[in-house]
Order: structure tokens, then C-alpha cells, then sequence
């Protein structure tokens, strides 16, 4: 089973890894060069270099600034995510899935 890192080093983990892959592939997609998407972002080249290199984490609000800079949804963006990470079992979503008896 594929540990998921968490804290520290977590940046370097693979899903993130996957994801600024992701964020790299979709900019591509959308012709459009890292200085671009800076400029439309309101922030330096070296943001999206960063991120892109997976020295920077995205946060949720940055994501949705990045998706639509790029014209993608953001939904769309989680989507193909998570189809590029391995299936991890976890009691917790077993849990939320189990009948409730009502």
C-alpha cells in the first residue's frame, strides 16, 4: 500500500509530484508560456516556475486562480488528479461509505 506523506517532506510526496506534472501538462494545453500565466495571475514568472518545479505548494484558492488563468475548471482539474493517484483504502472512507441503518 503507497504511504501518503504528511508535515514535513510532504511537498517532495508523490501526488505532488503528480499534481505540478499536471498543472505543467494543463499550461502546455492552453499555449501558454510561464511568464503568461504569471502576468495573468499578477505575480512573478518565478511563482509558476516554482510550482511547477514542485518548489512551492498551490493552496486551494491559488489552484482555482491557475485553472482559470488556464481555462480549465477546477473540478475537471481534481478529477484528473486523482485519476493519476494509486487507490488508497482507508477505514475512514470505508467508514462514510458503510450503511447507517436509517
Amino acid at each position: 500500500m503507497p504511504t501518503v506523506a504528511v508535515g514535513r517532506g510532504a511537498i517532495y510526496s508523490d501526488e505532488h509530484r503528480q499534481l505540478v506534472a499536471l498543472l505543467r501538462e494543463l499550461r502546455r494545453e492552453a499555449g501558454l508560456t510561464q511568464v503568461e500565466v504569471a502576468e495573468r495571475l499578477g505575480r512573478p514568472q518565478s511563482y509558476v516556475s516554482k510550482y511547477e518545479q514542485g518548489q512551492r505548494r498551490v493552496d486551494l484558492v491559488d489552484l482555482r486562480a491557475v485553472c482559470n488563468v488556464l481555462g480549465v475548471d477546477l473540478v475537471e482539474v481534481v478529477r484528473r488528479y486523482d485519476a493519476r493517484l494509486p487507490r488508497v483504502s482507508s477505514p475512514l472512507v470505508a467508514r462514510s461509505r458503510a450503511p447507517t441503518g436509517r
